[in-house]
């Protein structure tokens, strides 16, 4: 993926950025429907992004009745000078696989923002920040492994697929699968 620097006139806070994204990602999923009962589940997944790299991440995740789900996963890590703040909002319709009730499948799109920070200490001249952007397509499946009218438990499977930057033309892509464990209440 590609990274640039973004002008101090410019320049917004990662966590800003991202609750944006969550604000227009949730207006999305909360459209009016007949009968609006909201589930809400939040976990922890193991994060791969390929060669060998693996994170863990903490999940969020909004569904509806009217299949209509929107998830969040935040990731980072932390090295000598250098902190990384990563996120992913995406919004999906889900539906049964043959029939089942406990198996899922969602399709939909999904934004990431990656910021990267160098702090040095004794030279602050030599700080700099790096943010880039993605979109792209979310492909998922979901196991409700316990589910009551109140409490759900659920096992999932999501594949985020990005366009590589200018490598779109060598239809070169990027992704990020996150495989995870989710509880929560419905209302």
């Amino acid at each position: 993926m590609h990274h640039f620097t973004i002008p101090n006139s410019f320049r917004f806070r990662f966590g800003v950025l991202l609750r944006v994204l969550v604000i227009a990602a949730s207006s999305l999923v909360l459209t009016p429907s007949s009968s609006l009962a909201l589930d809400i589940s939040t976990g922890a997944g193991i994060l791969d992004e390929g060669d060998d790299h693996s994170r863990t991440a903490a999940i969020l995740r909004i569904g509806t009745d009217s299949n209509w789900t929107m998830q969040n996963y935040l990731w980072g890590r932390s090295y000598g000078p250098v902190t990384e703040t990563s996120g992913i909002v995406s919004v999906g319709k889900k539906g049964s696989i043959f029939g089942s009730k406990s198996l899922v499948a969602t399709v939909g799109f999904s934004l990431m923002a990656e910021n990267s920070t160098i702090s040095y200490k004794g030279y602050p001249e030599e700080n700099a920040s790096y943010t880039s952007t993605n979109a792209g397509l979310l492909l998922g499946l979901n196991y409700e492994i316990f589910s009551s009218k109140l409490v759900n438990v659920s096992f999932s499977w999501d594949s985020h697929l990005f366009a590589a930057s200018e490598a779109i033309i060598l239809l070169v892509t990027g992704r990020k699968q996150i495989v995870g464990l989710t509880a929560g209440v419905a209302f």
